[in-house]
Protein backbone atom coordinates (compact mmCIF):
# COMPACT_ATOMS: atom_id res chain seq x y z
CA UNK A 1 0.00 0.00 0.00
CA UNK A 2 1.54 3.30 -1.10
CA UNK A 3 0.85 6.65 0.15
CA UNK A 4 -2.25 7.70 -1.52
CA UNK A 5 -3.62 4.67 -2.43
CA UNK A 6 -7.37 4.23 -1.53
CA UNK A 7 -9.32 0.90 -0.33
CA UNK A 8 -11.04 -1.15 -3.59
CA UNK A 9 -14.54 -0.21 -3.84
CA UNK A 10 -15.35 -3.52 -2.28
CA UNK A 11 -12.68 -3.40 0.70
CA UNK A 12 -14.17 0.18 1.71
CA UNK A 13 -17.73 -1.21 1.52
CA UNK A 14 -17.23 -4.23 4.14
CA UNK A 15 -14.59 -2.21 6.16
CA UNK A 16 -17.96 0.47 6.62
CA UNK A 17 -20.21 -2.55 6.90
CA UNK A 18 -17.91 -4.44 9.57
CA UNK A 19 -17.77 -0.93 12.18
CA UNK A 20 -21.42 -0.49 11.57
CA UNK A 21 -21.65 -4.03 12.62
CA UNK A 22 -19.99 -3.33 15.98
CA UNK A 23 -21.32 0.38 16.76
CA UNK A 24 -24.84 -1.90 16.36
CA UNK A 25 -24.11 -3.94 18.83
CA UNK A 26 -22.33 -1.36 21.05
CA UNK A 27 -25.51 0.78 20.93
CA UNK A 28 -28.09 -2.50 21.30
CA UNK A 29 -26.46 -3.41 24.70
CA UNK A 30 -26.15 -0.03 26.10
CA UNK A 31 -29.20 1.26 28.83
CA UNK A 32 -32.55 1.48 26.98
CA UNK A 33 -33.29 4.88 27.10
CA UNK A 34 -35.60 6.38 24.60
CA UNK A 35 -32.53 7.97 22.87
CA UNK A 36 -30.80 4.88 22.35
CA UNK A 37 -34.10 3.17 21.19
CA UNK A 38 -34.78 5.36 18.37
CA UNK A 39 -31.00 5.24 17.24
CA UNK A 40 -31.47 1.68 17.49
CA UNK A 41 -34.49 1.63 15.23
CA UNK A 42 -32.91 4.34 12.82
CA UNK A 43 -29.84 2.11 12.05
CA UNK A 44 -31.93 -1.08 11.30
CA UNK A 45 -32.17 -0.64 7.84
CA UNK A 46 -28.21 -0.11 7.64
CA UNK A 47 -27.61 -3.09 9.56
CA UNK A 48 -29.27 -5.25 7.05
CA UNK A 49 -27.22 -3.39 4.19
CA UNK A 50 -24.19 -4.26 5.95
CA UNK A 51 -25.14 -7.63 6.48
CA UNK A 52 -25.57 -7.95 3.08
CA UNK A 53 -22.45 -6.80 1.93
CA UNK A 54 -20.84 -9.38 4.73
CA UNK A 55 -23.27 -11.84 4.19
CA UNK A 56 -23.88 -11.82 7.95
CA UNK A 57 -27.13 -13.61 8.97
CA UNK A 58 -29.30 -11.82 10.97
CA UNK A 59 -31.20 -13.95 13.80
CA UNK A 60 -34.74 -14.47 12.93
CA UNK A 61 -37.00 -11.90 14.96
CA UNK A 62 -34.17 -9.10 15.25
CA UNK A 63 -35.87 -6.44 13.23
CA UNK A 64 -39.41 -7.31 14.75
CA UNK A 65 -38.04 -6.51 17.87
CA UNK A 66 -36.27 -3.44 17.79
CA UNK A 67 -39.25 -2.45 15.98
CA UNK A 68 -41.58 -3.06 19.42
CA UNK A 69 -38.71 -2.06 21.83
CA UNK A 70 -39.73 1.67 21.95
CA UNK A 71 -42.87 0.82 23.13
CA UNK A 72 -41.64 -1.60 26.20
CA UNK A 73 -39.22 1.34 27.46
CA UNK A 74 -40.25 0.82 31.15
CA UNK A 75 -40.03 -3.45 30.91
CA UNK A 76 -36.80 -3.31 29.02
CA UNK A 77 -35.18 -0.93 31.61
CA UNK A 78 -36.28 -3.14 33.93
CA UNK A 79 -34.55 -6.15 32.30
CA UNK A 80 -31.52 -4.69 31.57
CA UNK A 81 -31.21 -3.69 35.62
CA UNK A 82 -32.05 -7.47 36.35
CA UNK A 83 -30.17 -8.85 34.09
CA UNK A 84 -26.96 -6.75 34.30
CA UNK A 85 -27.07 -4.36 37.05
CA UNK A 86 -28.77 -5.68 40.47
CA UNK A 87 -29.24 -9.15 39.76
CA UNK A 88 -26.49 -9.76 37.47
CA UNK A 89 -27.98 -12.80 35.62
CA UNK A 90 -25.43 -11.99 33.15
CA UNK A 91 -22.87 -10.02 34.29
CA UNK A 92 -22.05 -7.67 31.19
CA UNK A 93 -18.19 -6.95 32.40
CA UNK A 94 -15.34 -9.49 31.29
CA UNK A 95 -13.40 -9.30 34.58
CA UNK A 96 -16.39 -11.08 36.20
CA UNK A 97 -15.77 -14.28 34.32
CA UNK A 98 -13.11 -16.64 35.94
CA UNK A 99 -11.50 -13.63 36.89
CA UNK A 100 -12.35 -14.36 40.48
CA UNK A 101 -8.29 -13.66 41.91
CA UNK A 102 -8.72 -9.21 42.63
CA UNK A 103 -5.01 -9.03 41.29
CA UNK A 104 -6.00 -10.89 38.38
CA UNK A 105 -8.91 -8.73 38.23
CA UNK A 106 -6.56 -5.38 38.33
CA UNK A 107 -3.81 -7.06 35.57
CA UNK A 108 -6.59 -7.56 33.16
CA UNK A 109 -8.20 -3.80 33.33
CA UNK A 110 -5.08 -2.33 33.06
CA UNK A 111 -4.12 -4.28 30.20
CA UNK A 112 -7.76 -3.06 28.82
CA UNK A 113 -6.96 0.49 29.52
CA UNK A 114 -3.62 0.62 28.11
CA UNK A 115 -5.20 -0.83 24.52
CA UNK A 116 -7.62 2.49 25.04
CA UNK A 117 -4.92 4.98 25.75
CA UNK A 118 -2.96 3.92 23.07
CA UNK A 119 -5.62 5.16 20.57
CA UNK A 120 -6.54 8.50 22.82
CA UNK A 121 -9.79 6.48 23.98
CA UNK A 122 -10.85 8.03 27.76
CA UNK A 123 -13.66 7.00 29.62
CA UNK A 124 -15.89 8.62 32.41
CA UNK A 125 -17.56 7.11 35.26
CA UNK A 126 -19.17 4.90 35.88
CA UNK A 127 -18.30 3.68 32.70
CA UNK A 128 -16.06 0.73 33.23
CA UNK A 129 -13.39 -0.62 31.02
CA UNK A 130 -14.35 -4.16 30.74
CA UNK A 131 -17.74 -3.42 29.84
CA UNK A 132 -19.17 -5.17 26.98
CA UNK A 133 -20.08 -1.89 25.30
CA UNK A 134 -16.29 -0.34 25.87
CA UNK A 135 -15.17 -3.75 24.17
CA UNK A 136 -17.66 -3.08 21.36
CA UNK A 137 -17.24 0.47 20.99
CA UNK A 138 -13.02 0.36 21.23
CA UNK A 139 -13.10 -2.39 17.99
CA UNK A 140 -15.84 -0.04 15.81
CA UNK A 141 -13.25 2.64 16.61
CA UNK A 142 -10.46 -0.11 15.52
CA UNK A 143 -12.23 -0.53 12.02
CA UNK A 144 -12.68 2.97 11.15
CA UNK A 145 -8.59 3.38 12.17
CA UNK A 146 -7.81 1.04 10.09
CA UNK A 147 -10.07 2.39 7.31
CA UNK A 148 -9.21 6.03 7.51
CA UNK A 149 -5.06 4.67 7.40
CA UNK A 150 -5.80 2.15 4.42
CA UNK A 151 -7.79 5.05 2.09
CA UNK A 152 -4.97 7.93 3.23
CA UNK A 153 -1.84 5.07 2.52
CA UNK A 154 -0.81 5.30 6.29
CA UNK A 155 0.86 1.59 5.91
CA UNK A 156 2.16 2.18 9.59
CA UNK A 157 -0.81 3.33 10.88
CA UNK A 158 -2.73 0.74 9.24
CA UNK A 159 -0.42 -2.09 10.74
CA UNK A 160 -1.01 -0.70 14.62
CA UNK A 161 -4.94 -0.47 14.31
CA UNK A 162 -4.91 -4.17 12.44
CA UNK A 163 -2.53 -5.77 15.29
CA UNK A 164 -4.49 -4.02 17.61
CA UNK A 165 -7.82 -5.13 17.01
CA UNK A 166 -6.22 -8.67 15.94
CA UNK A 167 -5.03 -8.74 19.95
CA UNK A 168 -8.06 -7.27 21.33
CA UNK A 169 -10.07 -9.71 20.70
CA UNK A 170 -7.76 -12.56 21.37
CA UNK A 171 -6.86 -11.38 24.52
CA UNK A 172 -10.47 -9.60 25.75
CA UNK A 173 -13.32 -9.41 23.84
CA UNK A 174 -13.16 -13.10 21.92
CA UNK A 175 -12.60 -14.91 25.33
CA UNK A 176 -15.54 -13.84 26.52
CA UNK A 177 -18.48 -12.91 24.26
CA UNK A 178 -19.97 -16.90 24.32
CA UNK A 179 -19.90 -17.55 27.69
CA UNK A 180 -21.89 -14.07 28.26
CA UNK A 181 -24.24 -14.62 25.28
CA UNK A 182 -24.89 -18.50 27.01
CA UNK A 183 -25.79 -16.75 29.95
CA UNK A 184 -28.20 -14.10 28.59
CA UNK A 185 -29.90 -16.54 26.49
CA UNK A 186 -30.49 -18.77 29.70
CA UNK A 187 -31.63 -15.45 31.85
CA UNK A 188 -34.17 -14.48 29.71
CA UNK A 189 -36.91 -15.89 27.18
CA UNK A 190 -37.38 -11.82 25.86
CA UNK A 191 -36.80 -12.04 22.36
CA UNK A 192 -35.36 -8.23 21.82
CA UNK A 193 -32.20 -9.76 24.49
CA UNK A 194 -32.35 -13.09 22.73
CA UNK A 195 -31.49 -11.97 19.29
CA UNK A 196 -29.18 -9.67 20.45
CA UNK A 197 -27.32 -12.42 22.21
CA UNK A 198 -27.78 -14.03 18.52
CA UNK A 199 -26.80 -11.98 16.59
CA UNK A 200 -23.28 -10.76 19.53
CA UNK A 201 -22.35 -14.79 19.12
CA UNK A 202 -22.61 -14.94 15.32
CA UNK A 203 -20.48 -11.93 14.68
CA UNK A 204 -17.80 -12.67 16.77
CA UNK A 205 -17.26 -15.95 15.83
CA UNK A 206 -17.25 -14.88 12.26
CA UNK A 207 -14.43 -11.95 13.18
CA UNK A 208 -12.56 -14.09 15.54
CA UNK A 209 -12.25 -17.12 12.12
CA UNK A 210 -11.66 -14.07 9.80
CA UNK A 211 -8.70 -12.57 11.51
CA UNK A 212 -7.07 -15.85 12.47
CA UNK A 213 -6.86 -15.46 16.58
CA UNK A 214 -7.55 -18.05 19.15
CA UNK A 215 -9.04 -16.69 22.03
CA UNK A 216 -8.43 -18.64 25.42
CA UNK A 217 -12.09 -18.95 26.24
CA UNK A 218 -13.41 -18.31 29.58
CA UNK A 219 -16.74 -20.72 31.08
CA UNK A 220 -17.73 -19.96 33.90
CA UNK A 221 -18.62 -17.01 36.29
CA UNK A 222 -16.46 -15.62 38.96
CA UNK A 223 -17.39 -16.64 42.64
CA UNK A 224 -18.22 -12.96 42.69
CA UNK A 225 -19.07 -11.19 39.82
CA UNK A 226 -18.13 -7.33 39.15
CA UNK A 227 -20.94 -5.29 38.99
CA UNK A 228 -21.96 -3.83 35.29
CA UNK A 229 -23.24 -0.40 35.12
CA UNK A 230 -25.95 0.44 32.96
CA UNK A 231 -25.64 3.69 30.22
CA UNK A 232 -27.01 5.05 26.56
CA UNK A 233 -25.12 4.86 23.63
CA UNK A 234 -22.46 5.81 21.94
CA UNK A 235 -20.83 7.10 25.41
CA UNK A 236 -21.64 6.73 29.46
CA UNK A 237 -22.31 9.57 31.01
CA UNK A 238 -19.04 12.24 31.29
CA UNK A 239 -17.62 9.90 28.84
CA UNK A 240 -15.22 11.67 26.59
CA UNK A 241 -15.81 10.92 23.11
CA UNK A 242 -13.53 8.32 20.91
CA UNK A 243 -10.57 9.74 19.19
Amino acid sequence: MSAGTALPAEVEREEAARGLAWAYLACAFSYPSEEMLKRLEAAQPELERAAAVLDLRLPEGLGAAVARARSRLGELQGLYNRLFVTGLEAPITETSYELDKTARRAAELADVLGFYRAFGVRLGAPLEPDHLVAELEFLSLLTQKSRYFAETGDEQGFEVAERAYRSFLEDHLGRWYEVFADRLEAATEDPFYRALAALLREWLAREVARVGVRPLKLTRLALQPASASGWSCPAGPGAAPAS
